[in-house]
């Protein structure tokens, strides 16, 4: 029996490509939302869209070899979200969103989107770093304590109290082995 796999689509994450004039030339600047640090420029509105759909198929791929988890798709807008919020924030606020905005040639709406977004992916990227150092943590106490031939429901499983880089084999414990390592 074959599972039923979803395939990666790279066409299925927000992609917007706006036109753009940087030293009296034509360009098009291709953003994608959920990865807010990816964009692709080009002579033709296709060749931004296309180049950034490959920098999105190229990132996936890289992070799956890694085992990295990548960010998915937004979902499609539901009644109770339809994308609209009215927003209210000081003056000053606004006027350095604003000016943010004519820098990057955007409009105030985008450059708030693209300011949302990357936020929001940058904590997304803390809570799975912090989960896999967590995990490889916990994995090096339990291997140093069975190395030293203690039980591991003894082993601190939260913490690395006690533990040293020798622990974890990457300090030498004698000058032979610092002589080994080095040559």
């Amino acid at each position: 029996m074959i599972a039923n796999k979803i395939q990666f689509d790279p066409h299925a994450y927000s992609i917007t490509v706006r036109r753009t004039i940087v030293d009296d030339e034509l360009l098009f600047v291709a953003t994608v939302a959920e990865l807010p640090s990816v964009s692709a420029i080009a002579d033709s509105h296709s060749d931004a869209y296309e180049y950034v759909v490959d920098a999105i198929a190229t990132l996936h791929k890289s992070a799956s070899q890694m085992g990295h988890r990548f960010p998915d798709p937004m979902t499609p807008t539901s009644v109770e979200h339809s994308g609209r919020v009215t927003l209210r924030m000081p003056p000053w606020l606004h006027v350095q969103l604003e000016l943010e905005a004519q820098r990057d040639n955007m409009s105030l709406n985008q450059t708030i989107i693209t300011l949302l977004a990357s936020k929001v992916t940058a904590q997304e990227i803390v809570r799975n770093a912090t989960s896999t150092i967590s995990a490889t943590a916990k994995t090096a106490i339990t291997a140093a304590a069975l190395m030293r031939g203690e039980s591991t429901s003894s082993t601190p499983q939260d913490s690395t109290v006690g533990y040293s880089a020798i622990d974890f084999g990457i300090m030498p414990t004698t000058e032979n082995e610092k002589w080994t390592q080095r040559h």
